[in-house]
């Protein structure tokens, strides 16, 4: 979404793509996310009109050098790459540079209009949710637009950016003010999603983000000199820019093996009964449709969500099979064991590279909203979102299924548990997702659908 972190070694910018979809109700599993998202939206337009209504006169070499950027900045946003960090799968893009590029090469009211131009035609041709893309858009707009009127204040604005060390250092504030806008938005929207407070995401959004800071100025200032040139050389420079983005992808690919092994891991373990083979892939299933009913969810924590789904139950290899498979009721000795398997889990995920959230969320599986959970009795939103949709999921998929120690429950009546442990076990807000999501299988008093999303979650 998106987002702000940058790599190391090269200048990135985790844009903030938060993903595809129609529905777009408002929500918001958090207060303070809305009226952040709101002040951002209205800054965001605030920009737009002030940029729409002062626009100068431009040449037909700005006009094709314009036109050459706002293609650029398309490109790499639309063909972006996600990779994970700390707070999870993030997406990755060089957008930043383009941007930076834009607020040193033209007038401020310019640059906006490329950015807001570029962002816009990725968000409808990839369809995101409305809600979403004005996440995307705002933080991009507002972070060019405050860059750019830096930037336009401070220089020297007849040369360009590199032309002395008077200029250099001003790219480089400009940059930062580009880089602090863009890490505070998302920590401020995102944050409270995520379960991470504000200064910790912010923290560590910006350590990562060092080098990009000391790259935009030189990698922005390149291009603007390129612009100077010709619309075509601009274009040019897109090649080596997106070069690293499929480098990532074979960095990811690698990733995928370590998490394919491990959900191997997790498949062989639930075969060994039948009465719990294939509960995590159809948890994960669950889980899938009731993210799909929350518009709030970013594109880049619903892949972390559904990858903890997938893997809730691996801290069950710690479990002896006399107590996992046990047809009656659990002693309470064996009940204590049994509840060490999220924290077992969370540390063996938590020992994979990037994989914090992931195992934050898998620790915090079975809270409950009234804090009656374990491992730590957290409650309410301190549970982790991921945490409190996936206790849902798990929850719907137990009953509706055959267990050692009793008959799976008819689908309409564990619906209507879900829906009446709403406030007590259950966060109100993904039970009423999980309604617009089950609620026709209730009715039909079938089990719900799940074959058909396998593919997307193992």
């Amino acid at each position: 979404m998106t987002n702000s972190p940058s790599s190391s070694g090269v200048v990135f910018f985790y844009s903030i793509n938060l993903g595809t979809g129609h529905h777009i109700p408002m929500l918001g599993d958090s207060l303070r996310t809305r009226v952040w998202l709101l002040i951002l939206v209205t800054a965001t337009l605030g920009a737009v009109i002030s940029s729409a209504g002062s626009l100068p006169p431009m040449a037909a070499d700005d006009w094709y050098v314009a036109a050459a950027l706002v293609a650029l900045l398309f490109a790499v946003e639309h063909y972006d790459v996600q990779i994970a960090v700390s707070n999870g799968p993030f997406t990755m893009s060089v957008g930043a540079t383009i941007a930076m590029a834009a607020a040193f090469h033209f007038d401020v009211s310019i640059a906006v209009m490329i950015v807001l131009s570029a962002h816009v035609l990725d968000s409808a041709i990839a369809q995101r949710q409305v809600l979403k893309s004005a996440t995307n858009i705002g933080t991009y707009v507002c972070a060019t637009f405050l860059a750019a009127t830096v930037y336009d204040a401070i220089a020297d604005t007849t040369v360009s950016p590199l032309a002395n060390v008077h200029n250099i250092l001003c790219a480089a504030i400009a940059s930062l003010a580009f880089v602090v806008i863009s890490t505070s938005t998302f920590a401020l929207i995102v944050g409270p999603i995520l379960g991470i407070p504000f200064f910790e995401m912010w923290k560590q959004n910006i350590q990562t983000t060092a080098l990009e800071t000391i790259g935009l100025p030189a990698l922005g200032g390149m291009i603007a000199v390129l612009a100077n040139e010709n619309a075509t050389a601009v274009l040019l420079v897109g090649f080596p820019l997106m070069a690293p983005q499929l480098a990532y992808k074979a960095l990811n690919n690698a990733r995928e093996s370590v998490r394919d092994t491990v959900e191997s891991l997790v498949d062989t373990l639930e075969q060994r009964d039948a009465s719990t083979a294939d509960h995590s892939r159809r948890v994960a299933e669950y889980t899938a449709a009731i993210v799909d009913e929350m518009a709030e969810v970013p594109h880049q924590m619903t892949s972390t969500i559904l990858w903890a789904a997938r893997v809730h139950d691996l801290g069950k290899i710690g479990v002896r099979d006399a107590t996992l498979f046990k047809p009656g009721r659990l002693t309470a000795v064996e009940q204590l064991e049994m509840q060490e398997h999220p924290v077992l889990g969370a540390d063996i995920v938590a020992r994979l590279a990037q994989s914090d959230s992931v195992a934050v969320i898998i620790r915090h599986h079975h809270e409950r909203w009234d804090g009656k959970g374990y491992p730590d009795g957290l409650a309410g939103e301190a549970i982790p979102l991921g945490s409190r949709i996936i206790a849902v999921a798990d929850t719907y998929e137990a009953m509706t299924a055959d267990r050692p120690y009793r008959k799976a429950l008819p689908t309409a009546v564990a619906f209507d548990e879900i829906v009446r442990n709403a406030g007590r076990q259950f966060d109100p807000a993904v039970v009423r997702a999980f309604e617009r999501a089950f609620r026709p299988a209730a009715l039909r008093e079938q089990p719900a659908p799940h074959a058909g999303r396998l593919s997307t979650v193992a």
